[in-house]
């Protein structure tokens, strides 16, 4: 009997990690992806002015979130590593490239190296601004709880629409359409 609640445990943390929308290859990986706060009263919310934070580039160039203001942004957050995040960033690539310069993407990388995520960026095409959360500081003050995670900005920087777990190509064409005016 005993055996069956342990099997029903590890299903059931094994369908809350699928849910959360972070895939891992090791337990190293796993952690890296669940950051959890326990205050979510501070966690940003749609109708909300997008707190403001600075971070480096690929290039060592620090930027900050108020950089882009009035200009629509997605903000992602993301890691090399996740399996949902490989299958979305593709998209991101299409939709940046036939924008036209009608919005940027910020796309947060959480702790992974610069060498690491460079290689990546490469190889995907991503031709958008890469930050880097080093010590997941930003995802932990956003209230990240998995990835992929995108929140859509208008040009005064409020969150219109807040997304968590994988976009499908109709899904961020949707959350464009809303900020782009």
């Amino acid at each position: 009997m005993r055996y069956k609640w342990i099997a029903v445990l590890v299903i059931v943390l094994i369908v809350a990690l699928a849910v959360m929308g972070c895939s891992s290859d090791t337990p190293e990986e796993a952690a890296l992806g669940l950051i959890v706060t326990d205050d979510s009263s501070s966690k940003p919310a749609e109708g909300q002015v997008a707190p403001d934070f600075r971070l480096e580039t690929l290039d060592g160039e620090a930027v900050a979130l108020s950089d882009f203001q009035g200009k629509p942004v997605m903000l992602n957050f993301w890691a090399s590593w996740c399996g949902p995040c490989q299958q979305e960033i593709p998209y991101m690539v299409e939709a940046y490239a036939d924008a036209d310069d009608q919005f940027e993407i910020v796309a947060v990388n959480i702790q992974e190296s610069t060498n690491t995520v460079r290689d990546f960026a490469d190889s995907a095409e991503m031709t958008f601004s890469i930050l880097l959360d080093d010590k997941a500081s930003v995802a932990t003050g956003y209230s990240i709880r998995g990835i992929p995670t995108s929140m859509f900005l208008d040009s005064d920087g409020v969150i219109v629409a807040i997304h968590e777990g994988t976009l499908t190509e109709a899904q961020l064409q949707s959350y464009l359409d809303m900020i782009i005016e």
